[in-house]
């Protein structure tokens, strides 16, 4: 029991991390806005491809992590689906957690990610 705990408080570290990644992307996606604002106002007859080039990236970067945490995600309610099997005395609350899990990794944050599209 102990070992399935471990197990499970690392899947959360795990999630925590994954977040805690896509928290910092965003901020780096809100500098970017930022950065292509003053952009803009620039005179620069290429500053549009420079924009279109640094949105492609950051999409990119955006969809690869959002499909990493929803792995994680994923991966969180598979453990514990697994433990609520194992310890039935706490079934009730692993099936909570597995469902809240499962709720972020196919909710709306899950949708629209490359342009309104679904990617999963």
């Amino acid at each position: 029991m102990e070992a399935s705990q471990e197990r499970l408080d690392r899947g959360e570290a795990a999630l925590r991390r994954a977040e805690a990644r896509e928290e910092r992307e965003q901020r780096i996606v809100e500098s970017e806005m930022a950065e292509s604002e003053v952009l803009q106002d620039s005179k620069d007859p290429a500053r549009w491809e420079v924009l279109e080039n640094k949105v492609r990236g950051l999409q990119e970067g955006f969809v690869a992590a959002a499909s990493k945490l929803r792995a994680a995600q994923r991966e969180l309610t598979r453990e514990y689906e697994r433990l609520a099997a194992e310890q039935p005395d706490r079934a009730a609350e692993y099936e909570h957690r597995a469902e809240q899990a499962r709720r972020a990794a196919t909710g709306p944050d899950a949708d629209g990610l490359a342009g309104g599209e679904n990617s999963d």
